[in-house]
């Protein structure tokens, strides 16, 4: 019985473990990332992170974020017929048009140990990204954000909230180590998709007025890690 028990733990802690994967090249793939970034447009930005690296602030570049609006087919287009934009240069009227975020861009994360706790916080402000390490085992959600406003669900039949965690599906969690201890450098890349959630708002052009969406997202980073609070 003894040894069957063992058995069982031993699997256990494996099945935990295989959540993190180990790569100790991943600091040189992360810089030769970062060397494809324009070192114009973003000089100020990594200028900052190395003044705030001793208070545990590090970069995160961002390869892939995505918003997939699964229910695109409640979106009325002529509810938008009515807005009309004109350029300051010329006064007609310009189109509508979607905006994109460009990648790879960079971000600001933090790495914070409390005992052989680690978080890892992505992203300075809304949405954040936070992955917490303990003991081998990986929990993750997603934080939106809107001051004042109870717009957010993750179920319809749930009440309306300003700040909502959102469960992540993790399909990528790779570390430069495993072991982690206060200022060393921790490198990593992942790859995650959130469960969809809902964003209420009027004038979206959303036939129930609401978006139902998932975010999907890829990225490297490197962080010293801290133990501020």
């Amino acid at each position: 019985m003894r040894t069957l028990t063992l058995c069982i733990l031993f699997f256990i802690s494996l099945s935990s473990y295989s959540q993190i994967k180990i790569d100790k090249k991943l600091s040189k793939k992360y810089d030769e990332l970062e060397l494809k970034l324009s070192s114009g447009e973003f000089k100020a930005f990594f200028d900052e992170s190395e003044k705030s690296t001793r208070e545990g602030i590090g970069i995160a570049i961002f390869t892939k974020f995505e918003i997939d609006t699964l229910n695109i087919k409640d979106f009325n287009k002529n509810a938008l017929n009515n807005i009309k934009i004109s350029s300051p240069d010329t006064g007609l009227e310009d189109k509508l048009s979607d905006e994109k975020i460009p990648v790879p861009y960079p971000d600001f994360l933090s790495a914070r140990l409390n005992n052989n706790k680690l978080e890892i916080s992505i992203g300075l402000f809304n949405p954040q990204i936070i992955y917490t390490i303990q003991n081998s085992k990986v929990e993750s959600y997603y934080e939106e954000y809107h001051k004042d406003d109870n717009i957010l669900q993750l179920k319809l039949d749930q009440p309306k909230v300003s700040k909502l965690n959102i469960p992540i599906h993790t399909n990528k969690f790779i570390l430069s180590n495993k072991e982690f201890n206060i200022g060393e450098t921790l490198s990593g890349e992942i790859e995650f998709e959130t469960e969809p959630y809902y964003i209420h708002e009027i004038n979206y052009g959303f036939k129930f007025n609401y978006i139902y969406q998932r975010v999907k997202g890829a990225l490297m980073f490197k962080v010293p890690i801290s133990d501020l609070q």
